[in-house]
């Protein structure tokens, strides 16, 4: 049901997808977010019941290096309504917040349609590594609720000009729409529960 590849574009050609692809649990789902221990306390307190996720990504130092798309499934739609209304928060919540080596140096939503309800995210993110030098990475991500599904599509870059940004923004908003659209295929082919893992 999630996007592959060839779905992201020419942009993301020869990227490698990350070794946790596939289904998701608990862990997997929370371990890779700004707040492991908050994202995984979101989810079970959600109705979280399972997810799938493709990543992909490459070295660099310059340009795009991350994007994928993922989908959670919720046992209620009023769980996975609460999962968005937290993931919107957190925009704001997280501003300047340092965990481990990464900072949320700044945050801001963006409008977005899509399905039942979303909200659109740009971050700029500072990663500090073991030598002592920051890297600061931007980041794009829509996250959408249809039913009592959640489906996210995120592209991370470094050094895009403004120009860049505007372009990655509108790129991962279309592949919101695709991934929308092609939960709207599996639901209507199946019944919802089906989805779940």
């Amino acid at each position: 049901m999630v996007l592959t590849l060839p779905d992201l574009g020419p942009d993301f050609a020869g990227f490698a997808a990350d070794q946790k692809n596939g289904v998701q649990d608990l862990q997997t789902a929370s371990e890779q977010d700004f707040d492991p221990t908050g994202e995984r306390a979101d989810l079970e307190s959600a109705g979280f019941a399972g997810g799938y996720r493709n990543l992909y990504q490459r070295q660099a130092s310059t340009g795009t290096f991350f994007a994928g798309s993922g989908v959670y499934v919720f046992g209620t739609k009023e769980g996975a309504g609460k999962y968005v209304s937290d993931s919107r928060d957190e925009l704001k919540e997280y501003l300047g917040k340092t965990i481990g080596d990464l900072t949320i140096k700044s945050s801001s939503p963006f409008d977005v349609t899509v399905a039942d309800e979303a909200v659109g995210g740009n971050q700029d993110i500072d990663i500090k590594s073991s030598d002592g030098s920051t890297v600061t990475v931007w980041y794009t991500a829509v996250l959408f609720r249809r039913g009592r599904l959640t489906g996210v599509t995120a592209i991370s870059a470094i050094g895009p000009s403004e120009s860049e940004k505007q372009r990655l923004q509108g790129r991962v908003g279309v592949l919101a729409g695709s991934l929308n659209d092609r939960v709207g295929s599996v639901l209507a082919e199946s019944s919802p529960a089906a989805l779940a893992p």
